[in-house]
């Protein structure tokens, strides 16, 4: 399969929202409360934001955020459509992303307690876990841990390689 990613702009912006308010947390713990121009702002603020293409079918979407305690590194929040496609092909779809990484030198992933595809798709990355936030999120009358999920540049190959 072959994996490409699109910049959201203004123009394709509209037809992401729904990712968003669905499941999707970057800069809000609290998707459900944002006004849709709010959304749009929190997307085109972190100014790295992808429709995840495969085959020329919309799969998922990726928002990268530079990380805020550490500048050479960067979060990296991706949904798709079918998760478990995800998990699938994660290691095609994480080289994918990889060529627009190169500046960073460590890869973080916010993985939510409840988010059994994601936990699986950074073992299987080899992410490493850096922290665990205990009950950091309120979602569905309940608080929820967050893992913090990293991956560090390997120095031979200049790329946070698998």
């Amino acid at each position: 399969m072959s994996y490409q990613l699109v910049k959201i702009n203004d123009e394709n912006l509209s037809t992401i929202l729904d990712y968003f308010t669905n499941n999707f947390f970057i800069g809000t713990s609290k998707p459900e409360a944002l006004s849709e121009g709010q959304i749009r702002e929190l997307i085109i603020k972190s100014n790295k934001s992808y429709i995840v293409f495969r085959d020329k079918k919309r799969e998922g979407l990726l928002l990268l955020e530079k990380d805020r305690f550490d500048e050479d590194a960067i979060f990296m929040n991706i949904r798709f459509n079918n998760m478990a496609l995800l998990n699938d092909e994660c290691i095609e779809v994480y080289n994918t992303i990889l060529t627009y990484l190169n500046d960073y030198d460590k890869v973080k992933m916010k993985i939510y307690d409840f988010d059994i595809e994601g936990k699986k798709m950074c073992e299987k990355l080899k992410f490493n876990i850096e922290a665990i936030l205990i009950k950091h999120t309120y979602k569905n009358y309940a608080y929820h841990d967050v893992l913090i999920f990293s991956k560090i540049k390997n120095k031979e190959s200049g790329r946070v390689d698998l």
